[in-house]
């Protein structure tokens, strides 16, 4: 379960609403000033197309 915007210590994957696992992507691969980005496949279950959902933190 989430708390608040923690995920629980133990926790499993996370299923984004279409049933698909979430990915974190920190470090270089992101834009200046951002630290942590949670990536969605969106609706059609895959990465990297237009329909993916972000959220950074």
């Amino acid at each position: 379960m989430i708390r608040g915007k923690y995920w629980e210590p133990g926790a499993k994957a996370r299923l984004d609403p279409w049933g698909n696992n979430m990915k974190m992507v920190c470090g270089k691969a992101l834009p200046i000033g951002r630290r942590v980005m949670v990536v969605s496949a969106g609706p059609d279950g895959v990465f990297d197309t237009g329909d993916d959902i972000r959220s950074d933190f």
